[in-house]
């Protein structure tokens, strides 16, 4: 089965625990034909295991990714199987198929003695993939921070210095808008310009979208956890408020293509 390819790496929580997700998102796209099709999950669980917070430094670490890649390159010449991703803690290390018979590829699993044990169910919607797998807006947009310091750092910026930070917000109402900005007071969340448009202002001129929008500028080192909790808080107060967070951005590092979505 010719699925499109587009993979998106991130870091999150298992049960508390630093975990390391894969999946693919290419799938969004072909939902509706690949999932008639495919309505069983498989979960392959393989004996790797890694130290906690330490998962990509691990000495197994590129063990685990070896054995995920020589199995998903197998069971995916299978037909009518889709490969959707894999998650990798300090406890447990997961690869995830979806299919219409699991048989073959269980076959092609006795290949593999390092498989520690498998399990089969019936998934028809997918809940694992959506509600498992796929990462929340606040797990992308922590990641995507991450890779920016990270980046920052390979270009021998120091992240000591005070960077200036803008942040979008998008409202479909003034009311929720309003409640928002009064929020913000409420909670003493610190910042140096806060603005909003009076009117809703085009946001997408292909689907003529407009949305009224606040910006929120911050000034602040990213050598601390800032950065992350500011994030964090937003998205929480932009769900409260049916709000978008768009993410942040700022000039000082623009050269980077440090905008988050």
């Amino acid at each position: 089965m010719e699925i499109e390819q587009n993979w998106q790496n991130y870091r999150s929580k298992i049960n508390d625990e630093v975990a390391i997700f894969s999946v693919n998102l290419g799938i969004f796209d072909q939902f509706a034909l690949i999932q008639d099709e495919c309505r069983k999950i498989l979960q392959i669980n393989l004996s790797f295991s890694t130290k906690q917070a330490t998962i990509v430094e691990d000495e197994n670490y590129q063990n685990i990714l070896k054995e995920i890649f020589k199995i998903s390159t197998l069971l995916s010449t299978v037909k009518k199987t889709c490969y959707v991703g894999y998650s990798i803690s300090s406890k447990k290390t997961a690869i995830y198929f979806y299919c219409k018979n699991e048989k073959p590829l269980l076959e092609i699993l006795k290949q593999f003695p390092e498989i520690e044990s498998y399990s089969v169910q019936k998934d028809p919607n997918w809940d694992i993939y959506f509600d498992f797998l796929i990462p929340s807006p606040l797990e992308m947009k922590i990641n995507a921070t991450e890779e920016i310091l990270a980046m920052l750092q390979q270009n021998n910026r120091s992240l000591e210095n005070i960077f200036y930070i803008e942040h979008t917000f998008y409202f479909s109402d003034t009311e929720n808008m309003r409640l928002f900005l009064e929020k913000i007071v409420e909670k003493r969340i610190s910042f140096v310009k806060l603005q909003h448009s009076p009117m809703p202002v085009p946001i997408d001129e292909d689907e003529n979208e407009t949305a009224y929008i606040v910006q929120l500028d911050q000034e602040i080192a990213l050598n601390t956890p800032e950065i992350f909790q500011s994030v964090e808080i937003f998205e929480i107060l932009s769900n409260q408020f049916s709000a978008t967070y768009v993410g942040w951005e700022s000039q000082d590092i623009s050269l980077y293509k440090n905008h988050l979505n």
